[in-house]
């Protein structure tokens, strides 16, 4: 695969690998410096072998033989619920307990290996298209790229914020007015499975709208203004009031208070098995139709039976 790039002019010279990066983000700086080491990057015709190399702009930037994929991956018959196709994106509806990429406990079991199944083009895209992610555990709407030009588009609007993304999550306590958690999100030093709010991490934002309260939970909407890893989950727990059924950010003292019972004899597990956080909203520029498009999801029979059976123990 060969891909040109068109660079516009500089406001000071830029090394060529960050160059590159900042035009193909859904490349590793390590593959951009490994093709030009190899020998496969020319600038205006000439052959650049050193990344160090400075670009002042209106280059002509021409990479050869380009790998699509460090790793092989394989189609899976997965059921997908797709919402929405066309000639650039596909937009699907995720279910819960899927995860995203392929990993050391998910080898061929994940919307990854499930969108090259259906989607058989897909396998040479980088990352089969996907863009950006969910949890394992939360469901909702993500979007898909179908060639790796639209794919770093939307990897640019991501970047630069320009994606809307609503959830809808039920947490635990009352919350009485609407809310911003403005929070820096980074990797927690111990537990590497999860994230935490901490000064040495990546700017994080979510505002909160509180949608309705029952007895010692609330129903909210989520508006994500970044997309760390873990984000909603991480900074409702900051605010200490952690997402319901979540297990790793659950808080211990909420068993131990009975808070995590919705009745004296109903708690929470027993109605839902994954934390109750769904991506009901998205928006995004069409990258080809250049229009903003919203696309919608219902929220699951499991998040609504625990909205229903907090609605009947509040009438008790």
């Amino acid at each position: 695969m060969k891909i040109k790039i068109k660079i516009s002019p500089l406001s000071y010279p830029k090394r060529i690998d960050k160059v590159i990066y900042e035009h193909l983000i859904n490349y590793s700086r390590s593959d951009i410096k490994r093709w030009i080491i190899k020998k496969k990057v020319y600038v205006n015709q000439v052959l650049i072998d050193k990344p160090s190399t400075k670009l002042s702009g209106r280059e002509c930037i021409l990479i050869e033989d380009i790998e699509n994929s460090k790793e092989e991956y394989y189609p899976k018959n997965i059921p997908l619920n797709v919402v929405h196709e066309d000639g650039s994106i596909i937009v699907i509806d995720k279910q819960h307990n899927l995860c995203v990429h392929p990993g050391k406990d998910h080898e061929q079991d994940t919307l990854l290996n499930a969108l090259i199944h259906h989607f058989p083009k897909l396998k040479d895209v980088p990352r089969a298209g996907i863009v950006h992610r969910l949890d394992k555990d939360t469901s909702g709407l993500m979007i898909v790229a179908k060639s790796s030009h639209i794919q770093n588009q939307l990897m640019k609007l991501f970047k630069i914020k320009k994606v809307r993304k609503e959830y809808e999550a039920v947490v635990y306590g009352n919350i009485n007015i609407h809310g911003t958690i403005d929070q820096p999100i980074g990797r927690h030093p111990v537990d590497r499975r999860k994230n935490f709010v901490c000064r040495f991490g990546k700017k994080s934002r979510t505002q909160y709208y509180v949608e309705e309260n029952f007895n010692g939970f609330t129903r909210l909407t989520l508006s994500l203004e970044s997309g760390r890893r873990h984000q909603a989950r991480v900074h409702m727990k900051y605010i200490n009031h952690p997402i319901v059924g979540d297990p790793l950010y659950h808080d211990k003292k909420l068993s131990k208070m009975k808070k995590n019972h919705i009745s004296n004899s109903v708690k929470v597990e027993h109605i839902i098995s994954r934390q109750a956080l769904h991506a009901k909203k998205l928006s995004i520029l069409h990258p080809t139709l250049k229009k903003m498009i919203t696309w919608k999801s219902d929220v699951p029979k499991d998040i609504t039976h625990l909205v229903h059976t907090l609605r009947e123990n509040k009438k008790l």
